[in-house]
């Protein structure tokens, strides 16, 4: 959540290492709710996407474009895990 209201104050690379670092943790804990997987990829694909909207020429919108991949399919099963 802190990495989403940094994010939200522009203070993307305080965000990214938080998202990244929250994600990292949840992926690999067994008991991690698939659902918040999700929101903590989700959460990464928003950071790129804005950053993306504050400086276009620095390639963020590949970076949000591969986050996006890993997100859950339709059924709802985590899709392949990752990033970058």
């Amino acid at each position: 959540v802190l990495g989403a209201a940094l994010c939200g104050e522009g203070k993307f690379v305080g965000a990214e290492r938080l998202l990244l670092g929250a994600y990292g943790a949840l992926k690999d804990h067994p008991d991690a709710p698939d659902e918040r997987k999700h929101e903590a990829l989700q959460r990464i694909v928003d950071l790129y996407a804005a950053w993306h909207e504050a400086d276009p020429d620095a390639s963020y919108d590949a970076k949000a474009a591969g986050w996006h991949a890993q997100l859950p399919e339709e059924n709802g099963e985590l899709a392949k895990e990752g990033g970058e």
